[in-house]
């Protein structure tokens, strides 16, 4: 979440930061589409993750099952 807080304060300097209005805007919205596509990105990529960690315990337990069955 703190990471979150991060993203808000770079939008609200760069909407700040400049006097022109048109070009803070354009800027504003071309960093938080930034933003929100990083976002998503980095949850699709937990959700993978995710899978993945499960799909490997899975395997462990189906390894370690056939080891007690051959010992």
């Amino acid at each position: 979440m703190n990471n979150f807080q991060g993203y808000i304060d770079l939008l609200i300097n760069s909407y700040i930061s400049k006097n022109d209005g048109t070009k803070s805007f354009k800027s504003f919205t071309f960093l938080f589409t930034r933003i929100v596509f990083n976002m998503k990105i980095n949850l699709v990529y937990q959700i993978l993750y995710v899978e993945y960690l499960s799909i490997n315990l899975k395997n462990s337990n189906l390894n370690n099952r056939n080891h007690a069955v051959l010992n």
